[in-house]
């Protein structure tokens, strides 16, 4: 069987293009994720089209996999969470990851750098996304690495004093893997 029709999320088509690339007479599809796209070829028993996505969807949904190790960077990796009621967070650990939105105005967020440096504190994503409230702002999604002296509280309270609409994602430890591939 030849493959006309590759589907995936966005993000994993983007990070397989030199694999991509090499294919001809492929059209690629984007969906909304990787596993929802193995369902789908599986559920409707569409022939022609592959997905990519983790090897688990294959395991589930029944699919063969038809090549292994096609992202562009070998040493890329997604991070999958998992989400529940803070209640049930996890607070032990030694990388935490926040959002949170400033000022519109210059040195907003310099500030907030320039505070958490000086905690010692080093961050290992910093990404921008304009909220749709239409004042030009943005939320800050923010992964901060600890170390077993760092007081979370005290930067916690620190972010508070130059920071609007914070929220504490996740706390856990760097490298964590509950899956192995």
């Amino acid at each position: 069987m030849s493959i006309r029709e590759i589907r995936s999320h966005p993000i994993a088509l983007a990070q397989c293009m030199t694999f991509l690339n090499r294919l001809h007479g492929v059209t690629l599809i984007e969906s909304d994720d990787t596993a929802a796209s193995a369902r789908q070829i599986s559920e409707n028993r569409l022939e022609g089209v592959a997905a990519i996505g983790p090897l688990i969807a294959a395991d589930i949904y029944g699919l063969s996999i038809l090549a292994r190790g096609i992202e562009t960077y070998k040493k890329n990796y997604t991070r999958f969470l998992v989400l529940g009621n803070e209640k049930d967070a996890n607070t032990d650990g030694n990388k935490v990851s926040i959002c949170f939105s400033t000022g519109h105005q210059p040195g907003s967020l310099a500030a907030v750098l320039v505070r958490l440096a000086e905690l010692d504190v080093n961050l290992s994503k910093i990404q921008s996304v304009p909220r749709l409230n239409g004042d030009w702002e943005y939320m800050f999604y923010v992964d901060l690495e600890l170390n077993p002296d760092h007081d979370m509280g005290l930067i916690k309270n620190m972010l508070d004093n130059y920071t609007t609409n914070l929220e504490v994602l996740g706390v856990y430890n760097k490298g964590d893997k509950l899956y192995e591939s």
